[in-house]
């Protein structure tokens, strides 16, 4: 079906009715409109379609019968989708609707993935409620055929679940898709991932939200599906391994990771599917994988492995960034020397400019974090016997500092911090170039190990000397507010949180504007403030601005933003009862 196929090609997001295949053969027999737009449904031909839905006449569409009718406006519903035309989209798509609704009737697969797709144009314009209605009626009006429908009536649950998500509601869900399961074919042929769609979104779903238990039953139930169906070797296993290997990965379970990675990878090369891009993905993260295990020497052969996709490929970026990647990795592991090694290999290639700064930058924070490590027993002397409070002596505590950091020593890291923060403060003369560089390490080693009210202190007189500073970068005073506000939620101590937060929303405004992430955070933010405050309404509409911008921006809702919605309409409903 042309729902179908668009799904098959996104996986992951439903937006439109018909896939970009291109056939002509036979488009010269037709003569009518009915029957040329009866052809480009059945061959799904994007450049006919659009070529025919331009020429076409209000005179010749007043002429249609309402069958045809009906295939014009699902064609116009979807190519103004593509162009994210959503209002238009619209209008069309109720047009169909309304076609079924008073001639064509509701029990056929056209009318569900019509309301699929009117749902998804709401959804595309924020109208989550709109949405939801439009899949609910969806459901009810088809039910009499749903065994019949398959996909279509699976696809319209889904998209009461992708609602749910838009809203926060997610404890229902799970069950949602299960049903979508349940309405799916099992027996299709030939078997690709689509064929377990539902799985795939049921998931996700859970690793979005980090609930890693649930995800990894899913995938052993997915798994089990594909060897049964397709058997072990069949290259969607290669899929379902990839993403179980992200799921492990982010459980912290990297062996195991690497394992699924090195299995998904020998599928596609048993079935010659080496120039796929999934492989590209597998070996990219299987290189991210093993660089955190004891088997980090088998990165050189991931990396070629790496390099020959991608001249397979005729695309060498996904070198250029494993490389990158992976000397970043083993930076932050302190393994400089194979660090800066991969680095040099980067910088013998091809390079722009701007990559070719990009990696001299990195050689110099490699270099850096190499030497202040050799050189912490001397700084280390230096700093707690020296006779003097100088330059040098900040110079080093600078260092030691940055060496403590880099292997997470974080009390020796913090105690010398306050030493050079205690150095300034009883002499103002001393240091200056240093004191912000130092408050700001001290909230960040402070809140790292969650000592909020020590951060809060050092957060706050951060902000005051910024304040102190004729033209203070207005970035500057952003992060340093914006540390302020955070701090004392983390605190509970809420004195004068709304004011700071009247400050942040100007400054975010300004420098990022209305549709960035970083009033997204804002949202989340002012909504956990109202909460801590008591005030449950204010922080569920800021709660569900910020869900809704999260969606629009990344496609997905921060896990804690969620939680803490459902704590606020827990307590409001406590409160209606009276609980």
């Amino acid at each position: 079906m042309i729902g179908d196929a668009l799904i098959k090609k996104q996986m992951h997001r439903m937006t439109a009715l018909l896939s970009s295949v291109f056939c002509v053969f036979g488009i010269m027999a037709q003569t009518t409109i009915s029957e040329r737009l009866s052809h480009i449904l059945e061959v799904q031909d994007m450049d006919l379609g659009l070529k025919l839905y331009n020429e076409i006449s209000d005179a010749e569409i007043a002429q249609l019968p309402d069958s045809s009718l009906f295939d014009y406006h699902y064609l116009g519903g979807y190519l103004n989708s593509e162009i994210l035309n959503h209002k238009k989209a619209i209008t069309h798509l109720l047009e169909a609707k309304r076609l079924c609704e008073t001639s064509l009737g509701t029990y056929s697969i056209g009318y569900m993935e019509i309301m699929r797709g009117l749902g998804d144009e709401y959804i595309e314009l924020g109208q989550y409620d709109e949405a939801l209605a439009t899949f609910q009626e969806g459901i009810v009006k088809s039910m009499a055929i749903r065994n019949g429908a398959t996909h279509a009536f699976g696809n319209l649950i889904i998209g009461i679940q992708e609602c749910y998500e838009y809203k926060g509601w997610l404890n229902e869900i799970p069950a949602h898709l299960s049903d979508a399961w349940g309405f799916w074919p099992k027996e299709e042929e030939p078997f690709e991932t689509y064929n377990y769609y539902p799985l795939w979104c049921l998931e996700q779903f859970h690793r979005r939200y980090e609930l890693y238990d649930q995800a990894i039953k899913v995938s052993d139930a997915t798994i089990k599906f594909i060897t049964e169906k397709a058997g072990n070797g069949h290259p969607a296993m290669a899929d379902a391994l990839y993403m179980r290997g992200n799921i492990l990965n982010d459980m912290g379970n990297s062996t195991e990771a690497v394992d699924a990675y090195h299995q998904g990878l020998s599928i596609l090369k048993a079935n010659n599917e080496e120039c796929e891009e999934l492989y590209g993905l597998l070996a990219s993260n299987l290189l991210m994988a093993i660089i955190t295990t004891d088997r980090w020497y088998e990165a050189d052969d991931i990396l070629q492995d790496i390099k020959s996709f991608g001249e397979k490929a005729n695309d060498l970026k996904i070198y250029k960034n494993a490389l990158y990647s992976s000397a970043n990795s083993f930076n932050k592991n302190g393994n400089f020397a194979k660090a800066l090694s991969l680095n040099a290999k980067l910088a013998a290639l091809n390079l722009s400019d701007d990559e070719r700064t990009i990696i001299s930058n990195q050689a110099q924070a490699i270099t850096f974090n190499q030497d202040v490590i050799e050189a912490l027993p001397r700084l280390s002397s230096f700093f707690n016997n020296a006779e003097s409070i100088n330059d040098e002596w900040f110079e080093a505590g600078h260092h030691l500092s940055s060496a403590y950091y880099i292997q997470g020593e974080t009390d020796k890291n913090i105690a010398v911090l306050k030493k050079m923060h205690d150095a300034i403060s009883s002499n103002q003369e001393s240091g200056q170039d240093y004191y912000l560089w130092i408050l700001a390490n001290l909230h960040g080693a402070s809140f790292d190990k969650g000592a909020f009210q020590d951060a809060l202190r050092y957060s706050n007189e951060r902000l005051n000397y910024l304040l102190t500073i004729p033209d203070a970068p207005e970035n500057i005073l952003y992060s340093a507010l914006n540390d302020v506000a955070v701090d004392k939620l983390k605190s509970n101590l809420l004195e004068g949180i709304d004011l700071d937060f009247d400050k942040i929303k100007e400054f975010t405004l300004k420098l990022f504007g209305v549709e960035s992430d970083e009033y997204s955070i804002y949202l989340h933010n002012r909504g956990r403030a109202f909460q801590l405050q008591g005030k449950l309404n204010e922080a569920k509409e800021y709660y569900m601005s910020a869900i809704n911008m999260q969606h629009k921006n990344s496609g997905r809702v921060f896990p804690r933003t969620v939680q803490y919605l459902q704590e606020t309409e827990n307590r409001l409903t406590d409160e209606e009862l009276d609980l």
